[in-house]
């Protein structure tokens, strides 16, 4: 039978089988006195050998990190958040979790730019001089782009032209619709709704933008070219 007590008062590790190793966390660090004892029956009688030694457990650094969804086309931002009782730098590893890709950094506070839209696990692991180090990970959400389109009515001057919204949702749902009209001199007016309507004064060569954005704040510009005839 061997019982192990690693001095930090969290109950004896008991086996009675050999076990060439164990293994124990530390949650605060500190010196140690580690005691094991051994005993086996012989006979009627209980013989037993004991040993102990000390050990230093040293601080690790606490990993930390804050981030958020993002969308596609947009970097990912992740703000380190690690706690270190130690003067001394700690070093970083990231992994992003985008397969088959070079989606590590070493940087503090590092920006990654994903190419898919889905669920991705990103990894830190922080290290400190002594060689401990601790690991977090955490979900990184990217959403999908809306597509933006439209079409418009028949186009005449003096006479409302209805514009028609014939986007498309990735995920979530369209919230807002913004447009923009201008002519070869500028902009000439700003138009919000899925179905505005405007009136050209003149007959000439018009620029129709639209800015779609979905419920996520993801959004897709889209600008026609567009004539108005007499």
């Amino acid at each position: 039978r061997w019982v192990w007590n690693f001095g930090d008062g969290s109950p004896a590790l008991i086996y009675t089988t050999y076990q060439p190793e164990v293994h124990h966390t530390y949650t605060i660090p500190g010196v140690y006195t580690v005691r094991l004892k051994v005993s086996t029956q012989y006979g009627t009688s209980t013989v037993s050998d004991s040993t102990k030694t000390i050990i230093l457990v040293k601080p690790s650094p606490v990993a930390g990190f804050n981030t958020g969804p993002v969308c596609l086309g947009a970097s990912a931002v992740f703000t380190n958040t690690t706690l270190s009782t130690l003067p001394t730098p700690v070093t970083y590893h990231w992994d992003f979790g985008d397969a088959g890709l070079a989606d590590t950094s070493r940087v503090k506070n590092p920006k990654y730019q994903y190419k898919v839209p889905g669920l991705y696990t990103t990894l830190l692991t922080a290290t400190n001089q002594e060689g401990c180090w601790d690991t977090v990970s955490k979900g990184v959400r990217v959403n999908g782009l809306p597509t933006a389109a439209f079409s418009n009515s028949l186009a005449c001057s003096d006479q409302p032209v209805l514009f028609t919204d014939a986007s498309t949702a990735y995920a979530a749902a369209l919230v807002t619709w913004n447009w923009r009209i201008s002519d070869s001199i500028g902009l000439i007016a700003i138009l919000n709704g899925d179905t505005p309507s405007y009136v050209f004064d003149s007959a000439w060569k018009y620029f129709v933008e639209q800015i779609i954005t979905d419920a996520n704040g993801c959004t897709d510009t889209l600008v026609q070219e567009m004539k108005v005839n007499r």
